[in-house]
């Protein structure tokens, strides 16, 4: 379920949270989590572009090959992260000595923020295990697999939190279950596919090199989606208030869950999209991008009139009363929402053929700009400013993607896709009316 089971949880965890810590309590927790979190949903550009090289290898029957890239691919990613890892333990260890630190050391979340980072981490070394499930035709399996970690790690948090445990405890409490799952994913895997394994014999920088370009477009989407996702949450809080960010927070949450359930279908249709681009068949291609646009229709139309309707009344329960927001705000929201899952499914085929660097580098500017604008508006205009200042950015992007998948490099088939769609439907109901007749 992968993302869609962070976002669900998290939901359901907002009015425990809030009664625990209070809704500025629980904004300072989303601040907290915001970078770390949404790196360690990434796999530093080289899983993505990576898991390409592998399946089109084992397609082709090259195992060694196919190895060749993991093992390639898991060194790079473990160097940076070892990397990564000292210079924050850096940080942590010469933070107490800065004056203009020492609130943030009152409440202990420079040893948060080290065992977050600590976490994602070692979520990048599972990403690059789930990459070696994805290119052995296992993506259900090693999806699930990776996912079920989710749940669990989450009821930690409210576990510890529920017991009056704070921002280190919780943070603890994740990290141990990532370890425990990562040890058990890693064995699975060497259980599904004994030729894969961690090592450095098969390495080869010439793999890094070749998978850089691609592996470098794939790093900035994930950086590029922290800015304008979590970075805006950070950027408000900062600007306004964490009870603020609470807010924000939790309608974008609302919002994004009809991004997430379109990605169910989206992600698992990726490694077949990059397996019939390599076997050149493309009007597979065409109809497995047409299944997917046509569900995207299907769920953000009633799930956008829902948030309009219904989402104040919504955020009230969650937030325990004590979270409030205008219908401008939910609108806004919404309308950034129906933008961002068009471009995001869109994106997504372009992304399962390493094509990523066509709209990466928009991407990229234009998160850091609207990070920019997001804080300005928030500073001078409040939440709703800030709110506005997001549309932007998905509006650019659903151009951009838009124009590279269907100019650049498809032509799109209203009658086809229509075809497709019935086919589709008329599917889905045989097996349907079997079961309601049993």
């Amino acid at each position: 379920m992968g993302k869609a089971w962070v976002l669900l949880i998290q939901l359901a965890s907002v009015p425990i949270l809030v009664s625990s810590w209070g809704a500025s309590g629980y904004g300072v927790w989303l601040m907290l989590t915001a970078i770390p979190t949404y790196v360690a949903l990434s796999d530093l550009g080289f899983g993505t572009a990576g898991g390409v090289s592998m399946i089109r290898r084992v397609a082709a029957g090259n195992l060694p090959a196919a190895l060749r890239a993991f093992q390639s691919v898991w060194l790079f990613v473990s160097l940076i992260s070892a990397a990564i890892w000292g210079l924050s333990s850096g940080l942590w260890l010469v933070s107490k000595d800065f004056p203009a630190w020492a609130a943030w050391h009152d409440e202990r979340l420079p040893a948060a923020a080290l065992l977050l980072t600590t976490y994602s981490l070692v979520v990048l070394q599972m990403n690059v295990v789930n990459m070696a499930f994805r290119s052995i035709g296992h993506y259900a399996r090693g999806t699930f697999l990776l996912d079920i970690v989710s749940p669990v790690e989450q009821a930690s948090v409210l576990a510890v939190a529920s017991v009056g445990g704070g921002y280190v405890a919780c943070a603890a409490a994740m990290l141990v279950v990532r370890v425990i799952g990562f040890i058990f994913y890693y064995a699975m895997l060497r259980r599904t596919a004994a030729w894969i394994h961690f090592g450095w014999t098969e390495a080869r920088a010439s793999e890094v090199r070749s998978l850089a370009n691609s592996a470098m477009a794939a790093l900035s989407l994930p950086v590029s989606s922290a800015l304008s996702i979590q970075g805006s949450i950070f950027f408000v809080g900062l600007a306004i208030s964490p009870a603020a960010a609470a807010v924000l927070g939790t309608i974008r949450m609302m919002a994004r869950v009809p991004l997430q359930v379109v990605g169910l279908l989206t992600r698992a249709t990726l490694p077949e999209i990059t397996a019939s681009e390599a076997r050149n068949d493309k009007p597979y291609v065409d109809r497995l991008v047409y299944i997917n646009l046509t569900a995207l229709l299907l769920v953000t139309i009633p799930s956008a009139a829902a948030l309009i309707v219904a989402g104040d009344q919504l955020l009230f329960w969650l937030g325990r009363g004590q979270m409030q927001a205008s219908i401008v705000l939910f609108a806004v929201l919404t309308g950034n929402m129906i933008l961002s899952t068009l471009w995001g499914t869109v994106g997504s085929f372009l992304l399962a053929m390493n094509q990523q660097q066509r709209f990466a580098a928009i991407y990229a500017a234009t998160s850091v700009i609207t990070a920019g604008l997001v804080y300005l508006a928030a500073s001078n205009f409040g939440l709703e400013a800030a709110a506005i200042a997001l549309l932007p950015l998905d509006a650019i992007m659903t151009f951009t993607v838009i124009h590279h998948w269907f100019r650049g490099h498809r032509q799109y088939d209203f009658a086809e896709h229509m075809r497709v769609t019935w086919q589709f439907a008329r599917a889905m109901s045989i097996r349907l009316v079997p079961r309601q007749s049993s």
